[in-house]
């Protein structure tokens, strides 16, 4: 579904798809796995621009999830290098370029260019289960949580085999209609999927505090804080949610204020 007719080299798109496969696993170690492939992919082909855009992904997401000390770098580094392929990718954009100028947009709260972004993501490649996680993502962000179960439900229908980030979104989307019991077992479900997958485990934190849940809160956290160079406070981690809802941003501060992450440093 990729595509073979965007390069004409075979060994360009060989690792091309070596990385994808790595990059989809979506723990730190593969993300970092990934890079070297899809490197190799851009020094075959120059004008790859999935190629360019699956690093502008990689970076972003790393950085996101908090891996950028994973790639042996800050997040500032982790966020200018994915700018960088972005502004390459966008040259020739597909619906991976897209799906990043989408959680770009939404970092810098330009909610209707995320969602637009995201809409020509999916548009670009209807079947693509990452369009769909994405728009997931981006709906949650702007107040819709109840379409970003739909969405979610869709990216799972679309791939089987990828369930722990899907089922994430659903928590979270559980959280922010404060259903916190059928959160907490949302994130618990996601991270026995996907034990790397630290960053759920900061959510589950957030509904285990909101479920008066401390010592359960306490340990989920310290699993968060082993993506982290350094401990995060409150408001860095928030930063990572840039909800448009005020009542969704309170729920989710409460939450990680009653499981213990400080106010502030």
């Amino acid at each position: 579904r990729f595509g073979i007719k965007e390069t004409n080299s075979i060994e360009a798109y060989d690792a091309f798809l070596q990385g994808w496969q790595l990059y989809l696993r979506k723990t730190p170690q593969d993300l970092v796995a990934a890079i070297p492939y899809f490197n190799k992919a851009l020094s075959l082909d120059p004008a790859y621009g999935r190629a360019s855009a699956a690093l502008a992904l990689t970076y972003w997401r790393g950085s996101g999830y908090g891996w950028a000390k994973y790639m042996g770098m800050s997040h500032s580094e982790a966020r200018f290098r994915a700018r960088h392929f972005l502004e390459k990718a966008m040259k020739n954009p597909t619906a991976t370029a897209y799906r990043v100028a989408s959680d770009v947009a939404l970092y810098r709260r330009n909610y209707a260019k995320a969602l637009t972004a995201a809409e020509k993501a999916i548009v670009l490649d209807p079947n693509d289960s990452q369009n769909h996680m994405n728009m997931a993502w981006v709906l949650l962000m702007i107040g819709q949580p109840e379409e970003a179960i739909t969405s979610a439900k869709r990216t799972m229908l679309l791939n089987p085999l990828d369930k722990a980030f899907p089922l994430g979104y659903i928590g979270l989307s559980k959280l922010l209609l404060e259903q916190y019991e059928e959160a907490a077992a949302l994130f618990e479900k996601a991270l026995e999927l996907n034990p790397k997958a630290t960053n759920i485990a900061g959510r589950l934190a957030a509904a285990y505090g909101q479920l008066g849940r401390t010592s359960e809160a306490r340990a989920a956290l310290e699993i968060w804080h082993k993506g982290w160079a350094n401990k995060p406070n409150l408001t860095d981690l928030m930063y990572f949610l840039p909800s448009k809802n005020l009542e969704h941003t309170d729920r989710i501060a409460e939450g990680f204020l009653k499981a213990g992450v400080p106010g502030k440093s």
